[in-house]
């Protein structure tokens, strides 16, 4: 299977801890006006770093590909359900 383009933007203190260790051999880091932290990787299968994303927690915004920011969305609505709280 060819490598997918994974783009990810980090914010806050996941901006912070990101630049401090590199993640992927591939990976490429552009720093924002924002202080946030666009990271790019090709990456031969996706889901198989899904934990590692969902571990930043809402400090990481999944850009591409489209059917991992779609995991990603889908997984911050059913926590949102569990406490109560509207989608």
């Amino acid at each position: 299977r060819d490598p997918v383009e994974v783009r990810l933007l980090f914010t806050g203190e996941g901006a912070i801890r990101l630049v401090q260790t590199l993640w992927h051999p591939t990976q490429v880091l552009d720093p924002q006006d924002d202080g946030s932290v666009m990271w790019t990787a090709h990456i031969s299968e996706p889901l198989e770093m899904y934990p590692w994303i969902r571990g930043w927690g809402p400090d990481v915004q999944v850009l591409a590909p489209e059917s991992l920011r779609q995991r990603h969305i889908d997984d911050f609505r059913r926590g949102a359900d569990v406490y109560g709280i509207c989608t």
